[in-house]
């Protein structure tokens, strides 16, 4: 009973430094750094990296950048209509090539079964927020890629 006992916690001791490595590739960077502070990054990524592998794949999942549109989407309006009062609007070149958006500085909607795009001025390209299943899915898709 005791050999069991200790495999366990080796194995649960290994996926726990696994995860912790894999934390490490997250750079603070892009739309990371509108969401927390470089400080509370660090906290996160030394001493509870699933939080920011949490905050981080909540911001992956959310929305993503793209010239193309999903099927059944709904077109929303520019995205600059959607600011938070006291934030600043991204750059739409800047959004572009960079494929990154912090969504918590607007007010896009999101559906549970269709997605929704908001265009990004006249460039072509939309920021499309996943439908609640989608997001769902991708959450759990990155979190599982860093052993959590």
């Amino acid at each position: 009973m005791k050999k069991i006992a200790f495999v366990v916690v080796c194995i649960c001791m290994c996926m726990s430094t696994f995860a912790q490595q894999s934390v490490q590739n997250i750079r603070y960077e892009g739309a990371i750094t509108k969401a927390i502070s470089q400080e509370k990054f660090q906290g996160y990524q030394s001493t509870v990296p699933f939080k920011l592998v949490e905050v981080y794949s909540d911001l992956m999942a959310f929305c993503y950048i793209d010239n193309q549109l999903p099927a059944n989407c709904i077109v929303w309006g520019d995205y600059s209509e959607y600011l938070l009062e006291g934030k600043t609007l991204d750059d739409a070149t800047q959004l572009v090539q960079s494929k990154q958006i912090c969504y918590r500085n607007y007010r896009f909607q999101r559906d549970e079964n269709h997605p929704y795009a908001y265009k990004i001025g006249e460039t072509g390209f939309y920021i499309i927020v996943r439908s609640t299943i989608a997001y769902d899915q991708e959450k759990k898709r990155i979190a599982a890629s860093f052993g959590l």
